[in-house]
């Protein structure tokens, strides 16, 4: 069985996402983290090239900037569609993983640019911690799309320019 914990965005502008999964302490209101959020055909086509290994689903996002990385929400072109481009690909017995090649002024600083796609039900953070040297290059070109925007502490993603910024 495979529990899907987050969708892809589309359609509606705004799309809930499970709030056992944006971190503990986080604010009660702002911005909780930014990233890319895959659309529909991103999400089907990074499925398509990487089926689930494990059961809980997630596909979902390139984290940017996450509120526990500290400092200022940074300036994005909220709301654009940005290709991301699969370079690497990692797998073990409780997270699954791609690592994506983002345009330069949404790289994230200090991540490895990524999309968590299934876990045995840790949270996708887990991904943040493999190390780049153990992630599988890539044969052959994956290129997905998203848009840039954030989740609040209400646990919705928005596209449209934060209001309140966290800092």
């Amino acid at each position: 069985m495979v529990t899907v914990v987050m969708a892809p965005a589309g359609g509606p502008s705004k799309t809930r996402v499970a709030a056992r999964h944006l971190g503990r302490n986080r604010p009660d209101s702002g911005v909780v983290y930014t990233g890319v959020f895959l659309d529909v055909m991103g999400h089907k086509r990074l499925l398509t090239a990487f089926p689930p290994e494990h059961p809980t689903l997630y596909a979902h996002h390139m984290t940017i900037w996450h509120f526990q990385d500290g400092g200022a929400v940074p300036d994005l072109p909220w709301g654009k569609t940005v290709p991301l481009k699969v370079v690497g690909h990692f797998s073990d017995g409780h997270v699954q993983a791609v690592m994506v090649e983002a345009p330069g002024a949404i790289r994230p600083k200090g991540r490895t640019p990524h999309i968590t796609i299934s876990t045995d039900g840790i949270g996708p953070a887990a991904s943040r911690g493999m190390l780049p040297s153990g992630w599988a290059k890539v044969q052959g070109m994956v290129t997905i799309k998203g848009k840039i925007g954030w989740v609040g502490a209400h646990e919705q993603v928005h596209f449209e320019p934060p209001t309140e910024r966290y800092t």
